[in-house]
């Protein structure tokens, strides 16, 4: 165990972002989101779409997806891109896989063939009283109108398919564009965006997260939570960030309360240009001109009181 940790009395990271369940934190827009996903895809809704910016919480959504809504009379198959996609199959054969099926390839009965083979697996999960939910997570990577054929594809056969399975697409905002302009926009009967938190939500989130670390409470003080706020635009990413760097910093100040200098030094560390963005957003929403000053003599600790 490192002496930092042992300093907090923690067996783990307090905020570090994991993959186990138990440090999945809901927001009230995030339960309430749950429950609608939950809801339409137990009802073989065809296509949910849920935005949101990088760290936003996309991919912590999509792994609760999975956990929450496989059950007994529910399978979910999840795919995760991690570079653009340009060429058709890349979703079929995922699917192909998950059924335990071939496909068809580099002829033209390709798309014909390929449909009928889901659809046979649909109606085996139909005569089964089953649902399948897809889950496709950083959906923006599908780009261009042949990786985009994958998804229109399987939209083609939901209705053939008896409602039998829902399709649940995680991306950024600017692939809303791309669905409104194509045959997908059709089958959206759900649409959200991911929004940034507030202070009340900050200061649940760290609740949460201290007790299931042991980290005691009273820990970080209103003018640092203040800061935190501001500093991460609401971002849960950057928070997360922002309270680790607290917590290290404490530890090197050797005080066991992270006060408002404690969280400006740790706000301090986040990269520029993350900063630089959160002003830009808060500009736009309040219309109010603001100048970032870029001179050297100006610490970023004083244009942090400035805005707190």
């Amino acid at each position: 165990m490192s002496t930092y940790l042992k300093f907090w009395n923690l067996q783990r990271s307090a905020f570090k972002a994991q993959a186990g369940s138990e440090d999945f934190f809901r927001t009230p827009q995030l339960d309430a989101l749950m429950k609608r996903i939950s809801y339409f895809c137990e009802h073989g809704e065809p296509l949910i779409l849920i935005t949101g910016k990088r760290g936003m919480g996309k991919t912590l959504l999509a792994d609760k997806i999975q956990t929450e809504l496989s059950v007994d009379t529910v399978d979910v198959a999840e795919v995760n891109l991690h570079a653009p996609v340009h060429e058709s199959g890349w979703l079929i054969n995922k699917l192909a896989k998950f059924f335990n099926q071939s496909v068809k390839s580099n002829s033209e009965a390709e798309p014909q063939a390929n449909a009928d083979m889901l659809l046979r697996c649909f109606a085996d999960l139909h005569q089964e009283n089953r649902k399948l939910v897809v889950v496709v997570d950083d959906a923006q990577f599908v780009q261009g109108p042949r990786a985009l054929s994958d998804l229109e594809q399987l939209m083609k056969i939901h209705a053939r398919a008896r409602n039998s399975f829902s399709l649940v697409i995680l991306a950024e905002p600017d692939f809303q564009d791309t669905i409104q302009t194509s045959s997908l926009a059709e089958y959206i009967t759900l649409s959200a965006a991911l929004l940034t938190w507030g202070r009340t939500d900050i200061e649940e989130f760290i609740r949460y997260r201290s007790r299931n670390a042991g980290l005691g409470e009273q820990v970080f003080l209103t003018e640092a939570l203040k800061v935190i706020e501001r500093a991460s635009g609401g971002n849960p990413a950057r928070i997360t960030t922002i309270l680790e760097h607290c917590l290290m910093e404490a530890f090197i100040q050797a005080t066991k309360v992270v006060s408002e200098s404690v969280a400006l030094q740790a706000a301090s560390y986040l990269k520029r240009e993350d900063y630089v963005e959160t002003v830009a957003v808060e500009e736009e929403e309040d219309s109010v001109p603001q100048h970032i000053p870029t001179s050297p003599r100006i610490s970023f600790a004083d244009l942090m009181r400035k805005k707190v």
